[in-house]
């Protein structure tokens, strides 16, 4: 399921700005590398415009592990609007 749904926002967030801006200041976002990095690297492998991305952006303009934080920030974002929606909905369905 992450698989899929990470593929599906790679494409919502292809804007390379994305991958270069860190969170906003003040927001926290728990981000643990080494524990993120294996499901990564199998990303690598089934998502090309991710590849595309990482070969173009690391290590010249922007380090790995932050250009993968960066990129599971903006997708965390994603996974939370889609609950948001989801909730929303649900509520009118019952409501």
């Amino acid at each position: 399921y992450l698989l899929n749904f990470a593929s599906a926002a790679t494409k919502k967030i292809a804007d390379r700005r994305n991958f270069l801006r860190d969170p906003p200041a003040g927001v926290h976002f728990n981000f643990d590398f080494e524990q993120m990095y294996p499901v990564a690297l199998v990303m690598l492998q089934e998502d090309e415009l991710l590849n595309r991305m990482r070969f173009d952006l690391v290590p010249k303009l922007v380090k790995e592990e932050v250009f993968w934080r960066n990129y599971f920030y903006r997708v965390s974002l994603i996974k939370q609007s889609a609950q948001l929606t989801a909730l929303a909905a649900q509520q009118q369905a019952t409501g």
